[in-house]
């Protein structure tokens, strides 16, 4: 069953730049039959932002579970929405909510904007049925799930559906460069074993996808985030395992050390300054931790601590994505890109150096309301949205036929190497 729920508004107002951590048990109490959802923000210095709590009763309700591994939450590759998993209702008092069937208490995905704007997005009554599930992701516009038994399961738009069972239990799911990877045990032996795997190519929506191990890691504890060109890996472990990717292979780097008692569970990173800034949440203790990656391992900060279980981990929503494009109204700059203090920022076009004619590429209009975007010369090349999924193939042509593109960025990309962006409106 698929559910698109009206959006719930709350007080709660995110801040670009902080931290959210997806709370359970928030009186220290955790029952089997369910826990409220509360997403709590914090500065990089740890002081208290806003607080959001999920509805737990009707049309957009949504609970949690004090799984050691539930609780996963990202961030869209925009930016704008955080991602988590849930249950669209409690179970009977004493009654284990993760046993309890999907066609009783479907489970969930919901997501929660800048503005706190929550909305439980789907519900499946068939996808992970009578197991828990621990995480979820979305490229914003498709969800996926993973969970304790159902592999990776995706809840939509299109049919919901496993598009792989192998590698349960799946304990984290998340999205990076444009491909959806997720933490895994695999119990069948059927592939290397315990590991971050790809799923499929780029972000797959359908059955039968095959799987490829990308770091041989144990499943637990869930956390891990690429960056954006997916040449580093900080991965939970012990403490914060940084791997590198060189000459195709991965190698760990070095372990940033917790130096606090109790076991990791998520992690985030903040890749947009000088020096990598990871955050992580641990349990028994409950703490969210703090590293300033310099190159060389150094201690955690202990930014703030609870009774209550914090799993998730995400950077604070925004209204932009730093280094992605934007447009600054200002004809005399190109290659505009958010800024980190959410800013669209071009570069000066009598400052960029002049390039070669044949690479020189131009397409025109602008946004593009049409329904053909004109270039100035007949090229070869690949039409890419934003994730850098092809869309369209253009052969010795000066017009790209659009009128079936959904609104969005996209990029063209020409058989010599000449990139050009433009706008779907």
């Amino acid at each position: 069953m698929l559910a698109c729920l009206p959006i719930a508004h709350a007080s709660a107002q995110f801040t670009f730049g902080n931290v959210v951590v997806l709370e359970v048990g928030s009186s220290g109490s955790f029952p089997s039959n369910g826990s409220a959802i509360v997403l709590r923000e914090f500065t990089p210095t740890g002081s208290p932002g806003a607080v959001l709590n999920i509805p737990t009763a009707g049309t957009n309700a949504m609970v949690g579970m004090a799984a050691s591994q539930g609780g996963g939450m990202s961030l869209t590759p925009a930016g704008d929405r955080l991602v988590f998993p849930g249950y669209m209702d409690f179970a009977a008092a004493g009654v284990g909510l993760p046993t309890t069937s999907s066609s009783a208490i479907p489970r969930a995905v919901g997501t929660v904007d800048v503005a706190g704007n929550f909305v439980r997005v789907f519900t499946s009554s068939s996808l992970f049925d009578a197991t828990a599930i621990f995480s979820a992701a979305s490229d914003g516009t498709n969800f996926w799930g993973v969970g304790q038994i159902g592999g990776v399961g995706y809840f939509g738009p299109g049919p919901q559906t496993v598009i792989t069972s192998d590698l349960s239990p799946a304990t984290h799911v998340a999205i990076a460069g444009g491909r959806l990877s997720t933490r895994s045990a695999n119990t069948f032996g059927t592939l290397p074993g315990h590991g971050i795997y790809d799923i499929g190519t780029g972000l797959p929506t359908t059955d039968g996808q095959p799987q490829t191990q990308v770091i041989g890691v144990l499943p637990s504890p869930p956390g891990f985030q690429f960056n954006a060109v997916r040449d580093v890996c900080y991965v939970a472990g012990s403490g914060v395992e940084k791997w590198t990717l060189s000459g195709g292979l991965w190698s760990l780097a070095y372990t940033l050390p917790m130096g606090t008692n109790g076991s990791m569970q998520q992690v985030c990173v903040d890749f947009t300054g000088s020096l990598p800034v990871i955050y992580a949440t641990t349990f028994a203790p409950t703490r969210l931790l703090k590293w300033t990656d310099s190159g060389a391992p150094s201690t955690a900060a202990q930014l703030a601590s609870t009774i209550a279980i914090w799993q998730g981990i995400a950077l604070a929503p925004g209204t932009c994505v730093v280094g992605g494009s934007c447009d600054d109204g200002d004809a005399a700059t190109i290659n505009d890109a958010w800024n980190k203090s959410c800013t669209c920022v071009g570069e000066n076009i009598a400052a960029v150096p002049s390039l070669p004619f044949t690479a020189v590429l131009r397409a025109w209009p602008d946004p593009a309301q049409g329904d053909v975007l004109f270039l100035n010369k007949p090229v070869d090349a690949t039409v890419m949205d934003a994730l850098g999924k092809v869309v369209a193939v253009v052969q010795r042509s000066d017009r790209l036929p659009i009128d079936r593109l959904l609104p969005g960025m996209y990029f063209v990309r020409t058989a010599d190497g000449a990139v050009v962006r433009f706008v779907r409106e």
